[in-house]
């Protein structure tokens, strides 16, 4: 009775993983995404019928198809799957969190001018309606840091943590405060294959900007619904990111 009840939950499983592929399936079929509803619409076998293997391939060969557009059908198998998989993180919502004692809060708001070139804001000014996903916000008190010519910051990708790049920085920028928040302007080293992928995922929209900093140096103080961070100094990382937690800053060109 036992074996059959856990057949019967796991069978039900697979047929809720089904479902929601296939209802991604028609919402990227409507959007005329034929790559992505054919990918889902191949996730959703693949759920039903417990990962067949051949299923999964095809699966595989679908997502790498979906990126041609940001590398090339030309471009190495590894660097189409490396960015296959930060498309699929783009799409998983990811939050701000603590990464061993580093600070970090993503943001967006992108934008790309010329070949590797790239802005936006590091940061936005909030108020008790915008909160981001941590429920922090900051303000034009915040004090970030900045000195007279220390207004300069590597730039990364995903904080150092993507199993690829690494921590070795992808460019460089400088950076300014405005009414709105603190600005970036940076160069890519477009050089590196992997790159200049990130450079068309930005141009694409599928990046934002995500601040980083030492958690040590960071401070908060609670304000109603909020925390406002009074102290977030900047300078030591600046990434570009596929997982914006302010919903105020999505990616645009």
């Amino acid at each position: 009775m036992t074996n059959d009840l856990s057949r019967l939950a796991q069978q039900a499983g697979r047929m809720t993983d089904a479902l929601k592929w296939l209802e991604m399936a028609f919402e990227a079929n409507a959007e005329g995404n034929t790559p992505h509803a054919e990918e889902y619409r191949l996730r959703a076998v693949d759920a039903l019928y417990g990962g067949r293997g051949d299923v999964t391939a095809d699966v595989k060969d679908a997502r790498l198809r979906a990126v041609y557009p940001l590398v090339g059908a030309n471009a190495p198998s590894a660097v189409k799957s490396w960015v296959a998989d930060q498309v699929d993180k783009r799409q998983q919502h990811a939050t701000a969190r603590d990464l061993q004692g580093h600070a970090v809060k993503f943001c967006g708001n992108l934008k790309t001018d010329g070949h590797g070139q790239v802005s936006g804001y590091l940061v936005l000014f909030g108020d008790e309606s915008t909160p981001d996903l941590q429920g922090d916000i900051f303000t034009p008190q915040t004090d970030f840091g900045f000195r007279a010519g220390q207004r300069v910051t590597n730039v990364l990708y995903q904080h150092g943590t993507d199993r690829v790049i690494g921590k070795s920085p992808i460019g460089s920028g400088v950076m300014g405060i405005d009414n709105v928040g603190v600005w970036i302007r940076a160069q890519l080293d477009t050089r590196s294959e992997y790159v200049r992928a990130i450079w068309e995922m930005a141009k694409n929209g599928l990046l934002g900007w995500s601040s980083g900093s030492a958690s040590h140096l960071v401070e908060r103080e609670k304000r109603g619904r909020v925390n406002v961070i009074t102290r977030w100094p900047l300078g030591i990382d600046a990434s570009l990111t596929p997982s914006p937690a302010d919903y105020r800053n999505l990616a645009t060109t």
